[in-house]
C-alpha cells in the first residue's frame, strides 16, 4: 500500500518527472539504476517520491573515500571466547548484504548507494558484481555465495564541482545499469520548484524573496573554499521550520539557519548576511533539529542567557 503523499512535497517540473520515469521503469524492470548529477538536482527527492508511492522503505548505503570492499558486504572476524578460551571465527555481515537479503525476502525496499564517485577500484569491482545481472550470486569473503535474487538498487554518482569523472567507473558496471545523466537545473526551473512548494503555504508571498536568497547563496558559496551548495531539501526545510514555528520565530532567524549558518568561516557567514540584507542579531543563536525526537530547538543566548525552546509535537517527514 502506498503512503500518503502531499503535492507540496514535490514540484513536478519536466526534469523531476523525467527522473521519476527512469526510476519507475528501472524498478519495474528490475534493472539497477545509476543517477549522475550535481548536488541539489532532485535525485533524492525523486527517489523518496517513488518509494512513498510504492510503499517501499529506503535503505541508504554511504560510500566515502575510506570505504573498503569489506565494508559493503562483510568481513571475517577472529576473536577468543572468554569462557572457553577457544578461537572463534565468524563472518560479520554489513549493511548492504543485510539489505540485499531483506529485499530478496520482502521486495519492499529500495537500496540507495550514495556517492559512488568516492568509491575505490576495489569497491567499484564489488559493486559491479552486485549490479551484473549475469551473475546469480555474490562471492563473500568467507567463501560462501549469497544468491542475489531480484532487488531494487540505485546508485548516485555526484559530480564534484561540475567535473565529470565517470570514466573511473568499470564498463561492466555502467553497461549493467540504467545510466541516467541529470542536467543541471536552470534558474527558471529552480524558481518554478520554489513557487510550487510555497503555493500551499500561508507565506506564499515570500517565494520571490526566498528564490533571490537561494540563488545569491549558491553563487556566493562558489567563492568560498569550503563550498557548501544548497539543495532542494533546503527549500523543504525552510517551509517546514516556518510552519512548525508558526510565527513564534522571525523568518529572518530561519533564513540565517538555511542560508548563512551552513558555512563555517565567520567571514563567509558575514558575507552572506550582507548580501542577503539579513539583520545582524544582538545574540548568539544555535539551531538543533532532531527528527527522531520530532523537536526543533532554537537556543538564544544574550547577557541574561535567555533560552527559547520550541517543541514540535507533530511533524511530517519532508526531507
Amino acid at each position: 500500500m502506498s503512503k500518503n503523499i502531499e503535492d507540496s512535497e514535490i514540484a513536478f517540473i519536466p526534469l523531476i518527472n523525467e527522473i521519476i520515469d527512469i526510476l519507475h521503469f528501472g524498478i519495474y524492470a528490475k534493472i539497477p539504476i545509476i543517477l549522475e548529477g550535481s548536488t541539489g538536482q532532485g535525485k533524492q527527492t525523486a527517489i523518496k517520491y517513488i518509494a512513498d508511492s510504492l510503499g517501499y522503505d529506503i535503505i541508504n548505503i554511504m560510500i566515502s573515500k575510506n570505504t573498503k570492499a569489506d565494508d559493503l558486504l562483510g568481513r571475517m572476524s577472529i576473536s577468543r571466547d572468554k569462557e572457553t578460551n577457544k578461537i572463534k571465527v565468524e563472518y560479520i555481515e554489513r549493511k548492504l548484504l543485510k539489505a540485499i537479503k531483506l529485499n530478496n525476502e520482502s521486495k519492499k525496499s529500495i537500496i540507495v548507494i550514495h556517492n559512488i564517485n568516492n568509491a575505490s577500484n576495489a569497491v567499484l569491482d564489488k559493486l559491479t558484481s552486485i549490479f551484473d545481472k549475469e551473475q546469480n550470486d555474490i562471492l563473500l569473503q568467507n567463501g560462501n555465495r549469497e544468491k542475489k535474487g531480484e532487488f531494487n538498487i540505485i546508485a548516485i554518482f555526484n559530480t564534484e564541482n561540475e567535473i565529470v569523472n565517470r570514466e573511473k567507473l568499470p564498463t561492466l558496471l555502467v553497461n549493467s545499469s540504467l545510466y541516467f545523466i541529470i542536467k543541471k537545473m536552470t534558474n527558471d526551473e529552480i524558481s518554478n520548484i520554489i513557487e510550487k512548494k510555497f503555493q500551499k503555504t500561508p507565506f506564499y508571498h515570500d517565494h520571490n524573496l526566498f528564490y533571490k536568497s537561494y540563488i545569491t547563496t549558491i553563487n556566493t558559496s562558489k567563492e568560498f573554499s569550503n563550498e557548501n551548495i544548497l539543495t532542494l531539501n533546503d527549500i523543504s526545510k525552510y517551509i517546514m521550520f516556518r510552519n512548525i514555528t508558526n510565527g513564534c520565530v522571525d523568518e529572518s532567524i530561519i533564513s540565517q539557519m538555511i542560508f548563512a549558518y551552513r558555512f563555517i568561516q565567520k567571514d563567509d557567514i558575514e558575507k552572506i548576511f550582507n548580501k542577503l540584507n539579513l539583520l545582524s542579531l544582538k545574540f548568539s543563536s544555535t539551531f538543533k533539529f532532531s527528527y527522531p525526537l520530532k523537536k526543533l530547538s532554537i537556543f538564544v543566548n544574550n547577557k541574561i542567557k535567555i533560552q527559547k525552546k520550541i517543541n514540535v509535537e507533530k511533524i511530517e517527514k519532508r526531507f
